[in-house]
């Protein structure tokens, strides 16, 4: 009795040490198109190829290729650092042919769960701390995946 309780204990410290490798090592899955919910037209789509759009209703800007005022083929790509706590979500403007980066927008996002997130976009600086009074503060609803 004893060798078999000896194993049953074994096989559960194993499978609970892979559970929590597995937890801990991936990454949230942010595809989908997140609105604001204060109005429902504006937000995010961000695709599993590591794009993303900014929303305004039915038209959307960014992406793969777009082009800028200048003539300049563009896109705008997103990183996301779960390993920071609130983790960190940046929007990265690169130009195309070269693939320079050009800008970043420094985010920080909490998922409340798998559909709702709270987002602050970082204007010169990343923050620290979510500010629902703040132009930077969006609570964000997964519309579609």
């Amino acid at each position: 009795m004893l060798f078999y309780n000896k194993i049953i204990h074994r096989a559960f410290f194993i499978v609970a040490i892979v559970v929590l490798f597995t937890a801990c090592s991936s990454k949230p899955d942010l595809s989908g198109k997140w609105l604001d919910q204060k109005d429902k037209v504006n937000g995010l789509r961000l695709d599993k190829e590591g794009y993303a759009y900014f929303v305004n209703g039915d038209k959307e800007a960014g992406g793969e290729r777009f082009l800028r005022e200048d003539g300049k083929e563009m896109q705008m790509k997103y990183e996301l650092n779960a390993d920071k706590s609130p983790m960190w979500l940046d929007l990265v403007l690169v130009e195309k042919a070269t693939g320079k980066e050009e800008s970043r927008r420094m985010c920080i996002i909490n998922l409340i769960d798998k559909n709702t997130m709270e987002l602050m976009m970082g204007f010169a600086s990343r923050d620290t701390k979510f500010d629902k009074t703040s132009n930077g503060y969006s609570l964000l609803k997964r519309e579609e995946e």
